[in-house]
């Protein structure tokens, strides 16, 4: 183990990421099931963040402050790529018809910082600020797979594979030959594999020192989205992906 790792900021880290990632109000037991962790030290944690405002008692279950949401809404409104997304977003949603999307790293998972909402009156995209599984969506497979060597063992090593769907890759080894088939396409897909029924698309944004930067990509219903879409469909994420990329200085 790091010796510079506090364990007590360690847990509070994964409570906040749990109860961002999850929509509904969790009790402190629960909290301590899904973690693993002793549930005095949760409680305690708890009424700590309660009292800072960072989460917000209902009943005796817990959900996100409204201080904690304004740090997080400040930190997102600094991210250059935010704004210099949204009319590439736009473009992107009106060529498609479909809710598109831009996406960076964030710990070990894919957080979603803009988005472009269909036309459709059945839209089936997350909302900004979602942190979204890696191994099981496209633009966390365009960052594992564009990742360094290094950074992207780091990352495998440290995802949970959850399976989401009967798709869904449950292992390293399963998703590896994938990665590789996602930089020599240039894009990937989440072939249903976050959500029944549901198809994505991602391609990979670069910074001007030729680093991913993360990822823009689109959503559709499946029925919407077959896999004959899925060459033409790849043309047209990769085209808004390089035009962000350009704004950002990268020079293919």
């Amino acid at each position: 183990m790091n010796n510079y790792r506090i364990p007590s900021i360690s847990n509070t880290c994964a409570i906040f990421q749990l109860l961002t990632s999850t929509r509904k109000a969790m009790s402190a037991s629960e909290i301590a099931k899904e973690l693993e962790l002793p549930r005095t030290s949760v409680f305690r944690v708890l009424k700590t963040l309660e009292e800072e405002g960072m989460v917000r008692g209902v009943g005796k279950n817990y959900v996100m402050g409204h201080r904690l949401i304004n740090l997080g809404l400040q930190v997102v409104s600094q991210i250059p790529e935010r704004q210099l997304c949204v009319p590439i977003l736009r473009g992107l949603t009106d060529e498609t018809g479909e809710s598109s999307h831009f996406a960076i790293l964030s710990g070990s998972n894919s957080l979603l910082i803009e988005v472009c909402d269909s036309p459709h009156a059945l839209r089936v995209a997350s909302r900004p600020g979602t942190l979204a599984d890696m191994h099981c969506s496209a633009s966390g497979k365009c960052m594992l797979a564009y990742a360094s060597n290094e950074a992207r063992e780091d990352l495998l090593n440290r995802i949970k594979f959850n399976k989401r769907t009967e798709f869904t890759h449950t292992s390293k080894e399963s998703l590896l030959p994938e990665l590789e088939e996602v930089r020599r396409l240039g894009y990937a897909v989440d072939n249903v594999e976050y959500h029944d029924h549901v198809r994505c698309l991602g391609a990979p944004v670069f910074n001007a020192i030729g680093q991913v930067a993360g990822a823009i990509g689109i959503t559709a219903a499946r029925s919407r989205f077959p896999k004959s879409l899925i060459p033409d469909m790849a043309k047209t994420v990769i085209s808004a992906a390089n035009k962000l990329s350009a704004q950002l200085g990268h020079k293919p």
